[in-house]
């Protein structure tokens, strides 16, 4: 009988160690699943924050294009007629540009929307290109620069016997990039540079304009500033 026992205990003991066992394996087990999940949420989740900072990212640099392509048609009418004659010399009142340059200007205005020349004006005979009404030429630049009409008249484009500006085509090689504005008040400066890069010619230099914006969108030039200009062949 005492043997019997001894066997039986030691039995009992090897039940309890291999029940243990499993227990704690099973716990083991579930640990790591937990573990596994969490840090796979946790990966998810971190997944997802970077996902919607890169949309961040992204939206906020196509606002910014969007503000900027704003911002520049704000602007571009002020910058571009500076391509053709009127941005060729520095000048702090509008009677000192050439008067080829603001009839000039005029035509410029044609190629936009500001202006349409109508089809019931008068051709000239050689060119059928059409010819404008005095009044209606010296109105247009006198919109955007206080120069008298007595000024503009002495321009090359006007015809005294028949009281009209004739025109024909303007072009510019001129490239001009905005690299700062200011607003103060109803003064707006902007400064640009310009190039003309050709097979034949090369120039640079840098232009200062000064614009007020007055009512009803509207607008006049100030002044403007032509610096470090350079030339060469190429």
């Amino acid at each position: 009988m005492f043997r019997k026992k001894l066997l039986i205990v030691p039995l009992v003991c090897i039940s309890i160690l291999l029940v243990l066992r499993l227990l704690t394996a099973c716990a083991t087990s579930k640990f790591t699943s937990d573990t596994i999940e969490r840090s796979s949420a946790l990966s998810q989740d971190d997944s997802s924050i970077e996902e919607s900072s890169g949309i961040q990212d992204t939206n906020t640099n196509q606002m910014e294009s969007e503000n900027l392509a704003k911002n520049y048609k704000d602007f571009e009418k002020h910058v571009e007629p500076f391509s053709y004659s009127i941005g060729q010399k520095s000048w702090d009142d509008a009677e000192e540009i050439e008067p080829d340059a603001l009839a000039e200007y005029y035509i410029y205005l044609g190629s936009t929307d500001e202006v349409t020349f109508s089809s019931a004006y008068p051709k000239d005979k050689e060119f059928n290109n059409p010819l404008i009404p005095a009044d209606v030429l010296e109105k247009g630049v006198q919109k955007h620069f206080d120069v008298s009409a007595e000024h503009i008249r002495k321009s090359q484009y006007y015809d005294a016997e028949n009281n009209t500006y004739w025109t024909g085509g303007i072009g510019t090689t001129v490239d001009i990039y905005v690299v700062d504005t200011e607003q103060n008040g109803d003064l707006r400066t902007i400064e640009f540079e310009a190039r003309i890069e050709s097979t034949d010619y090369n120039a640079s230099w840098d232009g200062t304009i000064v614009v007020q914006l007055t009512e009803y969108n509207n607008y006049k030039f100030i002044s403007y500033e032509r610096n470090n200009f350079k030339e060469q062949n190429p």
